[in-house]
């Protein structure tokens, strides 16, 4: 019996028919209850909206970056929180090109006996292999591979944020900026241009990862306090 399970062929649903109808369509051939079915469908569709609801689960990129809507996916970011910003379409060249970098530079681990990454424990439970796929791999892998201090493994960890904040004062030093500039200047230029350009104040909050609006309102004073768009009455009187 064993043996006939084994040669049996994959069951592949029908290609013609929406997502979920082939969702249920395997669960279904598999005999899975339909409250398991249910459920399933549930969180399989949570995922999809989670990511803006439009993009199908195959077209999604690589570490949380999605080319077919301009989105990233930020994890843990700021006070730990996951957020949603845009990918600037000027920058998804650049940014597909050194992913399929990362890719050859994975593939190259894996042949050498590596190519795993650190993840959350329970998160390495449940998806044991996951830390060797390429999807899990770093946008921005480091150099050289390093001993991860909790396993004791050798893996790939991602750049070290200090070569970022480097690379802005250079950046800044070249530009001729005399002002105190860091990466947390870039967060700050973005906020006050988005509402220089009319985003609305409850969308930059969710942009920015902020838990209170309170928090991201202090860009509307800084917008508030610019005068230099303000006319004179004097410069309106006739010549």
């Amino acid at each position: 019996m064993e043996s006939q399970e084994k040669n049996k062929p994959k069951f592949r649903p029908n290609p013609d028919l929406k997502l979920m109808d082939q969702v249920r369509e395997v669960l279904r051939y598999h005999h899975y209850a339909y409250r398991t079915e249910h459920t399933y469908c549930q969180w399989i569709l949570r995922y999809i909206h989670y990511f803006g609801g439009k993009t199908h689960p195959n077209r999604f990129g690589a570490k949380d970056v999605d080319f077919g809507q301009g989105l990233i996916f930020v994890r843990g970011g700021k006070g730990g929180k996951d957020r949603t910003t845009i990918l600037p379409r000027n920058l998804q060249d650049e940014l597909q090109a050194q992913i399929e970098a990362v890719k050859a530079l994975h593939h190259q681990d894996l042949e050498e006996g590596f190519g795993e990454i650190y993840s959350p424990e329970a998160l390495a439970r449940k998806y044991p292999k996951a830390v060797r796929e390429t999807g899990w791999q770093w946008v921005f892998p480091a150099r050289e591979r390093s001993l991860d201090p909790r396993s004791g493994r050798k893996m790939r960890h991602h750049v070290l944020e200090s070569g970022l904040q480097k690379a802005v004062k250079r950046a800044a030093q070249q530009a001729g900026l005399d002002k105190k500039i860091g990466c947390h200047t870039l967060r700050h230029s973005f906020a006050t241009h988005m509402l220089e350009n009319g985003v609305n104040i409850r969308v930059l909050q969710e942009l920015l990862g902020h838990a209170d609006v309170k928090a991201t309102e202090i860009y509307t004073h800084v917008i508030a306090r610019d005068i230099r768009q303000l006319q004179s009455p004097l410069d309106r009187l006739p010549g």
